[in-house]
C-alpha cells in the first residue's frame, strides 16, 4: 500500500491530473510527428478522455459518438461533442476554440425535441 495519500495537496507530490494531461496529450503528439500521419482522428470516449480529460455530462458511461477529438500535426486538439457546453464549463484547461458543437443526427431527423411516446409508437 502506498503512503502517498489520494487527495492532492500542495507540500507534498500526489496524484497530478494536470500533469497527466499534459504528458497523454505530449505522448500523442510524439507519436503523430514520428509517424506519417498528417492527423489522429479520436471517436472512442475512452481515448478522448486519455487524450483530452473529456467527460460527458452523464459521467463513466458510454455513449457512441458524443464526442470526436482531432490531434492535427502541429496543432492543438480540438474536441467536437454534443455536450460542448457542458466541456465549456468543466474544462477550463481548453481554449473555447478547442471545444466545438458537433452536429446531433437527432436533430436532423427531428428528434432534438420532446416527442409525446404516442407519437412514436402508436400507443395511447
Amino acid at each position: 500500500m502506498s503512503d502517498i495519500g489520494l487527495i492532492p495537496v500542495d507540500w507534498e507530490v500526489r496524484l497530478d491530473p494536470q500533469r497527466m494531461l499534459r504528458e497523454r496529450l505530449q505522448r500523442a503528439k510524439d507519436a503523430l510527428k514520428n509517424s506519417d500521419l498528417d492527423a489522429l482522428f479520436v471517436f472512442r470516449t475512452e481515448d478522448a478522455r486519455y487524450l483530452m480529460g473529456y467527460r460527458h455530462h452523464l459521467g463513466p458511461a458510454f455513449i457512441m459518438g458524443n464526442a470526436v477529438t482531432v490531434l492535427a500535426r502541429n496543432h492543438d486538439p480540438i474536441l467536437w461533442s454534443m455536450d460542448h457546453e457542458h466541456c465549456r464549463a468543466r474544462m477550463p484547461w481548453l481554449s473555447p476554440d478547442q471545444i466545438r458543437p458537433r452536429a446531433n443526427f437527432r436533430d436532423t431527423l427531428g428528434f432534438g425535441s420532446v416527442i409525446p411516446l404516442t407519437r412514436v409508437t402508436g400507443y395511447s
